[in-house]
C-alpha cells in the first residue's frame, strides 16, 4: 500500500488536470504531447494504483462518467496504432478512476489531433518555412501532415496521377510544384479517390484543382492555389523526388510538411 506521501506525489503528477471541474466540461480533459506519451502512461498507472488503494476518491474524479483524452502529435508520420492503443488504455484507466463502480470498462475512442501550424511555427521559428502565397484548404481533411514526396510539373498531372494511384502514401504528403499556373487543374476527384485508397495524408498543390465538391467529401488533405474546371493535359511529363519551389520557399523530399486552415509550414 502506498503511503500518504506517495499518494500525494502520484496525484501531483497530473498538474494539467483541474481539481475543480464542476463548472467546465473540459476542465478534466488532459492533452498529452507526443513526446510525453510514455510519461503520461506512467502517470495514469500511478493514479490508477492510488485510486484503488484510497478509501475515497477526490470529488473531481467523479464529476463525469468519462474522460476525453486528446493526443496531440506533430510527428510527421501521423498517429500510429500504438498511439491509438495507448489512448484507449489511458481513457480506460481514467474512466476506472472516475467511476470505480461502473461495470462498463470499455474504452471510449480518443480524439487524435495535430498541433496547429501557428504553434508549430512558434516552436520551429528558426527553421520553419512558410510560403507567402495563400492556399485554399479544399479537402475533407482540414488538418494534415506528413513526409514530403515531391513532383515538379506544369499543367500536366501525369506524374501526380502515377504517384497517387500506385504508391502507398501512409504518413506522406505529395508536394506538387505546378509553377503556380492556374490555367489547368492538377488534381480532380478520380485521382483524389485513388489517393485515399492508397492512404495518402494529403497534397500541397502549387497550382489549381477541380471537382471541389467531391474533394470536400474525401478523407484527404488538399491545399491548392485555387480551382478551375479545365482539366490537366497528359503528356507523361514531369520530374519526381527533387527539391521543388512552392511560392517563395523550397521543399525537399523527406521534409516534414504541415497544413491546416492557417496555411502550410515546412520543416527540415
Amino acid at each position: 500500500m502506498l503511503s500518504p506521501e506517495e499518494r500525494s506525489q502520484a496525484l501531483s503528477k497530473l498538474p494539467a488536470w483541474s481539481d475543480d471541474a464542476s463548472g467546465d466540461r473540459n476542465a478534466i480533459q488532459r492533452t498529452f504531447e507526443f513526446q510525453d506519451f510514455q510519461q503520461a502512461w506512467t502517470f495514469m498507472t500511478d493514479i490508477a494504483k492510488v485510486a484503488d488503494e484510497m478509501d475515497h476518491h477526490p470529488e473531481w474524479f467523479n464529476v463525469y462518467n468519462r474522460v476525453e483524452v486528446t493526443l496531440t502529435t506533430h510527428d510527421c508520420s501521423g498517429v500510429s496504432q500504438k498511439d491509438i492503443s495507448l489512448a484507449e488504455t489511458m481513457e480506460s484507466c481514467a474512466k476506472k478512476i472516475q467511476s470505480p463502480n461502473n461495470n462498463d470498462n470499455s474504452p471510449t475512442p480518443a480524439t487524435l489531433t495535430f498541433k496547429p501550424t501557428c504553434d508549430l511555427f512558434d516552436d520551429y521559428e528558426d527553421s520553419a518555412r512558410v510560403p507567402t502565397v495563400s492556399f485554399l484548404n479544399l479537402g475533407g481533411k482540414k488538418q494534415f501532415c506528413g513526409t514530403a514526396v515531391t513532383v515538379k510539373c506544369f499543367e500536366d498531372n501525369s506524374r501526380v496521377k502515377e504517384f497517387l494511384e500506385t504508391t502507398n502514401g501512409k504518413g506522406k504528403v505529395l508536394v506538387v510544384d505546378g509553377g503556380g499556373s492556374q490555367r489547368r487543374a492538377l488534381l480532380g476527384d478520380m485521382i483524389a479517390k485513388k489517393a485515399v485508397d492508397n492512404q495518402w495524408e494529403g497534397l500541397i498543390v502549387y497550382a489549381n484543382v477541380r471537382d471541389v465538391e467531391e474533394l470536400r467529401q474525401l478523407n484527404l488533405g488538399v491545399m491548392a492555389l485555387g480551382t478551375t474546371p479545365r482539366k490537366s493535359v497528359r503528356r507523361g511529363e514531369g520530374q519526381v523526388d527533387l527539391p521543388v519551389q512552392i511560392g517563395d520557399v523550397w521543399c525537399r523530399p523527406g521534409d516534414r510538411v504541415y497544413a491546416d486552415e492557417n496555411g502550410v509550414l515546412i520543416v527540415d
